[in-house]
């Protein structure tokens, strides 16, 4: 008998502290081939066919398609977290042993490299669809078993949202203390439902049960006060409350003044509120700590650049270049920095950099470039 996700949420999972490694220094894949007609600049192409390729048990051929989505677009949760998936199906001894949590396992580098990617997609989205993972027990000897958590599970990956949110409650309902991680899943399928009151009320459920429980017992990521806290704080974000938002941060920091991810989301926050030097202030405290990455380089480029400080922004672009010189978006925020600064040379090479990297639904940011470029090589005195 398979017994489908009862060891789901105590997988051994990485320190936060992954998170602050860089992914990729030595798994690199070749561009996959797109169909003719798809996007070769699209993230969504490539995470498509990744699915595509899954789905059909070609893990080999779907990893390289989620790790080039995520190279694409290192804003998006999907892809890091697919491409765990398709690493683990390459190999079925190694995924036994990882869920078994045999040392010999769970040590090797690259297991821990895919943790870390696994944790990247959890961090950039809580909430991020995991229905995925079911392709990994469905690999496993044995049936699915016929409770109403395994059920749930079967629902929440067809997708049956709604079906989903009703066999995770009843699960919930008979075992509500054994079940309490189940709530975090529940608030996940409430958040597809856009039903985000009732994901927030879950996660407030779970806090409260976890408040009561010995701290010792909670040991891993995912069943860890920081990230319960951090998850509500980004609900609170999204039903538009920044106030209670920055209390849930402060909660996850003041439990683990380590967890960088809290520093970066009130950075966000700071920035979407015009706030550039708070928001200045918390990415800093978040590359402090250890983390940097492209995502966090960008928005720390923004935020200076929204202080006047054009010249350190540019630097920041840079650096989000450097670490992923394949997402678009940091060369079009380059480009407008040196235009501004007066180097022309500098915004036109970054200008076409953007171009040749967009995607083309964003036909806003392409139009706009490839306007400042006929400006900016037009001849003096031309109208």
């Amino acid at each position: 008998m398979r017994h489908l996700i009862l060891v789901l949420l105590a997988l051994a999972l990485p320190d936060e502290r992954l998170l602050a490694q860089r992914l990729d220094a030595r798994d690199v894949f070749p561009r996959p081939e797109l169909a003719r007609d798809a996007d070769p600049n699209d993230w969504g192409a490539y995470y498509d066919l990744g699915v595509e390729q899954l789905r059909k048990r070609r893990p080999e051929r779907a990893e390289p398609a989620f790790y080039w989505a995520s190279r694409l677009n290192p804003e998006r949760a999907e892809p890091y977290f697919a491409r765990w998936v398709a690493f683990h199906l390459r190999d079925q001894k190694r995924w036994m042993g990882y869920l078994d949590g045999r040392e010999k396992e769970l040590s090797k580098p690259e297991v821990i490299a895919m943790d870390s990617v696994r944790l990247r997609a959890m961090i950039r989205n809580p909430f991020v669809y995991r229905g995925l993972e079911l392709i990994l027990w469905d690999e496993m000897p044995g049936r699915f078993g016929r409770d109403t958590y395994t059920r749930g599970w079967l629902a929440y990956s067809v997708p049956d949202f709604p079906a989903a949110a009703r066999l995770f409650g009843s699960a919930i309902d008979v075992d509500p203390e054994g079940r309490a991680w189940a709530r975090m899943l529940r608030a996940q399928v409430f958040v597809s439902l856009q039903q985000y009151d009732s994901a927030l009320a879950e996660l407030e459920t779970l806090r409260a049960v976890l408040e009561a429980r010995d701290a010792a017992r909670l040991v891993l990521a995912y069943e860890s006060r920081e990230y319960l806290h951090y998850a509500i704080g980004i609900l609170e974000a999204v039903q538009r409350r920044p106030d209670r938002a920055r209390e849930a941060m402060a909660r996850a920091l003041t439990d683990n003044l380590g967890f960088f991810p809290a520093h970066q989301f009130l950075g966000d926050l700071a920035l979407a509120a015009n706030d550039g030097a708070e928001a200045l202030r918390e990415y800093e405290a978040a590359l402090a700590i250890g983390a940097d990455d492209p995502l966090l380089r960008y928005r720390q480029g923004l935020a200076l650049v929204r202080l006047g400080r054009r010249g350190e922004g540019a630097e920041a672009f840079r650096a989000a270049i450097a670490q992923e010189p394949n997402w678009a978006a940091p060369w079009l925020e380059l480009g407008r920095v040196l235009e501004r600064t007066g180097d022309e040379a500098g915004a036109r090479a970054a200008y076409r950099g953007f171009v040749a990297r967009a995607p083309a639904a964003d036909a806003r940011g392409v139009t706009f470039a490839r306007g400042r470029l006929a400006a900016l090589e037009a001849p003096p005195g031309t109208p």
